[in-house]
């Protein structure tokens, strides 16, 4: 399920650490969506994918 921006997701780092986060950009390239999360702990933006997103959390 494709997100959108200002979404607050549970997601998987690089690192493959559960993180959480707001969406800031989502972008598809063919069929991935991708996206540019900002993480809640960090501030720093980090660019996932579909299939990194656990789930959506609520606000």
């Amino acid at each position: 399920m494709p997100h959108r921006e200002g979404d607050h997701v549970e997601y998987r780092d690089k690192q493959n650490k559960t993180q959480a986060g707001l969406i800031q950009e989502a972008q598809s390239s063919g069929q991935q969506m991708r996206y540019v999360v900002e993480n809640d702990r960090t501030q720093k933006q980090e660019r996932v994918t579909e299939e990194q997103i656990q789930r959506k959390l609520e606000d």
